[in-house]
């Protein structure tokens, strides 16, 4: 660990020294348990990014160029933007804001919008920027998308040339100034000298060619010829300040930097340092920024056991018992050692691909206590090795075998284990399914309905709504994204209920209906070309040894995916693969001495009519009824509803099976070994 020499900055620069910890990593290790650091990736190309990231700090950033370089610093509370620099299409240049900003509009939505700032010849310009392209071909073919209001986009690039460098930024200034009011735009650019050592820099250009860097670049020297304009080394880290005045950015200092490897470094001396983009959270340690795979890359790195804090708490509710917090914190910190540098640049992300990993702002005192009383703890084998413990929400009552979730082996999980998970399913309320006017159906949460004793002239139960602006929805849980209301009612309204089912939760759910073209669209966006023409059946043609789908057939053909798991999000995301289809297009109906007609045919189907007895219904649901008075919907088009239990992959641990175990007096060692074969607890 060694200090630098920072050179005085004014200009509200602060250059700041930055102490970078360096962690040897040792091969197939993320870090030692002992009190090393892991990278989480918040951003990465393989679990998705952004073209821009923002932090802030309570305390100020200190913004390195690379690990031990030259830093800048911010504010308390002031936000920093980066973004890689790359190639832009300037879509509206004007000195006129309120037609800059209505330009920005226009174009957020056709990519990643900025609206930059600057003052040349004695006013300020502003220029309106899709960003974040990595090529000039990239930036050209998204020009030729944009609608014919955009006219031809100018391209700005990546090449620079520097007008001087200065040990300053009083200096540098002062050149920077001088050239925006000859109306050249220029930028002060921190970055290492020959030495290593911080320097600023005047730089200008923004070219997307040579030609066009050396026409900017004879501008210069015939404007300024004692100038030592020249073009700086291309591989160097630097961190370039644009004014950017881009809507909700507020006062935020936007720093661009080298896309090729460079990786900048921020730390908060201690502090937490918020990250905007990802859903506002704060995290500890430090955040490291660059591009990776031509992506923004960016990653978290703090002690190990720091992390866990946050991971046990976002993984599993606080108030469950401590062994059962304590067993999660285990096998967390077995996954996160096991993973070596899974990323390249990062050994997990912080999303459930890895283990869920929330911040600051999720952990607790319980998730804190769990991981502290278990430090260091790890699951390995007898030979010291460290395992694959695989976890998941919850069973749906029976840990599932290998080959209904990869196709392969995974050794360690115990498969077929009764798991006690309908804890999940406790103190639920039920919903009642209804008709509704527009002859489908929905369902309403019974704390919001009565049963009234009254029945429909078929003999269905009436329900009574008994408040105002209540929220209606097809499936039986509340999730305004995925599953939002299709209707509302309000107190005194009443409907025929055709059946009641208890809320979806991680135990036992419901998902749909789907409609064919729907589920069409998501088995082929999985499994390209597998249903081809109208999606007309549906069906379960294979399970595994615990019940679980390890086959799907559409149209009576097989749908192919790499696992059987993947039939979770072919079909439209689905929270396992316990489960079974309802077709609501496909019944038989009993005819007279015992006739029996199979829906749908090729004639058309069923013909159903109003209560005029004259028009003939399209679309909706209607609904059958058997002869023990049980009622199905069933649609004259195909559409399919999914019940099933459980929630994720099922191998290993289950996060629900963890709980009732602990409340039923298992230690967090008990429960490990409950749901892990040959595995014993070693300190690492």
């Amino acid at each position: 660990m060694t200090r630098k020499r920072i050179v005085p900055a004014t200009m509200g620069w602060l250059i700041l020294p930055l102490l970078v910890f360096c962690l040897a990593v040792p091969s197939g290790r993320a870090a030692s348990a002992a009190g090393g650091d892991i990278r989480v990736a918040l951003f990465i190309s393989a679990r998705g990014t952004v073209p821009a990231v923002t932090m802030e700090s309570g305390s100020g950033l200190s913004v390195a160029v690379q690990a031990g370089g030259p830093a800048v610093g911010t504010a308390p509370g002031k936000p920093v933007r980066f973004t890689p620099a790359g190639y832009s299409l300037i879509v509206r240049e004007t000195p006129d804001r309120a037609a800059a900003l209505a330009a920005y509009e226009a174009a957020a939505p056709h990519g990643y919008a900025e609206l930059l700032a600057d003052e040349l010849s004695g006013r300020t310009v502003y220029q309106v920027r899709l960003a974040g392209f990595a090529s000039r071909a990239e930036a050209e073919a998204a020009a030729g998308r944009l609608p014919a209001a955009f006219g031809a986009p100018a391209v700005a690039g990546p090449l620079y040339a520097s007008a001087g460098t200065f040990a300053s930024a009083d200096e540098a200034a002062a050149l920077q100034s001088l050239l925006l009011q000859q109306g050249i735009r220029a930028w002060l650019a921190v970055h290492p000298d020959a030495d290593g050592f911080g320097t600023h820099s005047v730089w200008f250009g923004e070219a997307a060619t040579e030609q066009e860097l050396e026409r900017a670049m004879d501008a210069v020297r015939q404007l300024l010829p004692s100038a030592a304009v020249h073009r700086p080394d291309a591989s160097m880290p630097y961190l370039l300040a644009v004014a950017d005045a881009s809507p909700g950015l507020g006062s935020a200092v936007h720093y661009k930097f080298n896309r090729t490897g460079q990786e900048i470094r921020v730390t908060a001396g201690g502090a937490p340092i918020k990250v905007h983009e990802r859903y506002g959270r704060t995290y500890r340690g430090s955040m490291a920024v660059t591009v990776h795979e031509g992506k923004l890359a960016v990653i978290n790195e703090l002690p190990l056991e720091e992390y866990l804090y946050a991971v046990v708490a976002s993984e599993m509710p606080s108030s469950w018992p401590l062994e059962a917090l304590k067993a999660q914190a285990v096998a967390a910190r077995t996954y996160a050692l096991r993973q070596g540098w899974k990323y390249g640049i990062a050994h997990v992300s912080d999303t459930t691909y890895d283990q869920a990993y929330n911040g600051l702002s999720a952990e607790t005192p319980a998730a804190v206590a769990a991981v502290e009383a278990t430090r260091g703890e790890v699951l390995a084998d007898a030979s010291g090795r460290l395992v694959e413990p695989l976890y998941a929400s919850n069973h749906g009552g029976r840990s599932a075998h290998p080959s209904e979730v990869w196709g392969g082996d995974a050794p360690h999980v115990k498969a077929g284990v009764a798991s006690p998970d309908d804890s999940a399913a406790a103190g639920r309320l039920d919903w009642y399914r209804i008709m509704l006017a527009d002859g489908t159906s929905g369902y309403i949460r019974s704390d919001y309905a009565a049963v009234t004793g009254a029945k429909s002239d078929s003999g269905l139960p009436i329900v009574e709504v008994t408040g105002d602006g209540v929220n209606i929805r097809r499936a039986p849980y509340v999730d305004n994204a995925a599953n939002p209301p299709v209707a509302q009612a309000n107190r005194g309204d009443r409907f025929v209920m055709i059946g009641r089912d208890p809320e979806s939760n991680a135990y036992s759910w419901i998902r749909g209906p789907y409609s064919a073209e729907q589920l069409k669209a998501a088995i082929n966006a999985r499994s390209p070309g597998a249903v081809r023409g109208s999606l007309a059946t549906l069906e379960v043609t294979g399970r595994g040894p615990t019940g679980r789908v390890t086959e799907v057939s559409a149209n009576g053909v097989p749908v192919k995916v790499s696992y059987p798991d993947q039939y979770r999000s072919a079909l439209n995301g689905l929270p396992s693969t316990m489960f079974s289809i309802e077709e609501t297009g496909r019944y038989t109906v009993l005819g007279a001495f015992g006739a029996k007609t199979a829906f749908p045919r090729p004639d058309g189907g069923l013909a159903v009519l109003s209560g005029d007895g004259q028009t003939r219904l399209s679309g909706g649901e209607f609904y059958i009824m058997n002869a023990d008075g049980f009622v199905r919907a069933a649609t004259a088009e195909p559409a399919f509803r999914f019940i099933g239990n459980g929630f994720g992959h099922g191998l290993g641990m289950s996060q629900y099976g963890a709980k009732s175990l602990a409340e039923s007096g298992y230690d967090y060692r008990a429960i490990l070994q409950y749901y892990y074969s040959g595995v014993h607890i070693v300190k690492e």
